[in-house]
């Protein structure tokens, strides 16, 4: 009975020993792949890097053209601005031009001619 029992010991010790050696494959396999992954990535990491640097880039440049199209509205409204006084300043001219041929007009009929 005590060889039965050391026996039924020394087969569940094989079968636990041939699991610990799949399981050390596997855990091989597992580790290749995750090196393999991260040498993967280490070796996209220079062309990130210069991606990276050009979208900067894009964007210092658009942020460069978007300051200088708003400095163009700035001045187009500025601009916008005067005409609108040049115009305010034109109808005032136009009335009082107005204003004076009514006068004229009306010294020509005071001194009859």
């Amino acid at each position: 009975a005590l060889q039965r029992q050391v026996q039924q010991q020394l087969i569940q010790c094989g079968v636990r020993l041939e699991q610990l050696r799949a399981n050390a494959v596997e855990q091989r396999g597992l580790s290749a792949n995750a090196a393999a992954t991260a040498r993967r990535v280490l070796g996209q990491l220079p062309a990130t890097f210069a991606n990276t640097r050009e979208l900067l880039r894009q964007e210092e440049t658009l942020v460069r053209d978007t300051q200088q199209g708003l400095d163009a509205v700035v001045k187009i409204t500025h601009g916008l601005d005067s005409l609108e006084e040049i115009h305010s300043m034109a109808v005032a001219l136009e009335c009082e031009q107005l204003a004076l041929v009514q006068k004229a007009q009306e010294l020509v009929v005071q001194t009859g001619r």
